[in-house]
């Protein structure tokens, strides 16, 4: 790693600790059954991430879940295979500042739409998506494993560097059907 990508990586880390602390956000374990609204966050630069995302979507919508996916575009023009579609939405780099503010509404609603879960599948590298996902106000989130972003995530899920995100999802959501919390007595 060269010089100004240990200073880039510093900046970003500063500016994302520091917005990570105004996060208001209350955790709670939240099974895959329990979860009526559902986020999820993806690279939508590749059609295959992009139909996975979308078959993912229409599984859970048939399940009575509402879900919202937000797909993060890294070309300047939207690829022709996306379709406009009521619970997707996009982003650019442009929705970003340059400290990592959340420029657009539809970002900033996003963060603050009060999921029950969040299902974050963007890869590693995609550093402006793990920053919204720390943002995110959702009670459980889960996403891939990385050194990097442990404090975002309540559940991390580690895959072969072979595997592709269908592997991912398929594993994510295996393991939020594990999970069942404790119900409380009222």
């Amino acid at each position: 790693m060269g010089i100004i990508e240990k200073i880039t990586k510093k900046i970003r880390t500063y500016f994302f600790l520091k917005e990570l602390k105004k996060v208001n956000r209350r955790k709670k374990v939240v099974g895959f059954d329990a979860a009526k609204k559902i986020g999820v966050l993806y690279d939508c630069s590749q059609e295959d991430h992009y139909r996975e995302v979308v078959d993912l979507v229409k599984r859970l919508e048939q399940q009575g879940k509402s879900v919202h996916a937000l797909g993060f575009v890294r070309h300047k023009e939207m690829p022709q295979y996306t379709m406009a579609q009521l619970n997707f939405s996009y982003c650019h780099r442009s929705d970003f500042s340059l400290t990592f503010k959340l420029k657009s509404p539809q970002l900033q609603n996003f963060s603050r739409a009060g999921f029950d879960l969040l299902i974050d599948l963007s890869p590693h590298d995609l550093f402006l998506m793990k920053f919204l996902a720390g943002l995110c106000d959702a009670s459980y989130k889960a996403g891939p494993y990385s050194d990097e972003y442990v404090e975002i995530y309540d559940l991390m899920i580690q895959e072969k560097a072979t595997a592709g995100i269908k592997e991912l999802i398929e594993h994510t959501i295996y393991y939020l059907k594990i999970i069942n919390p404790a119900r409380n007595d009222q």
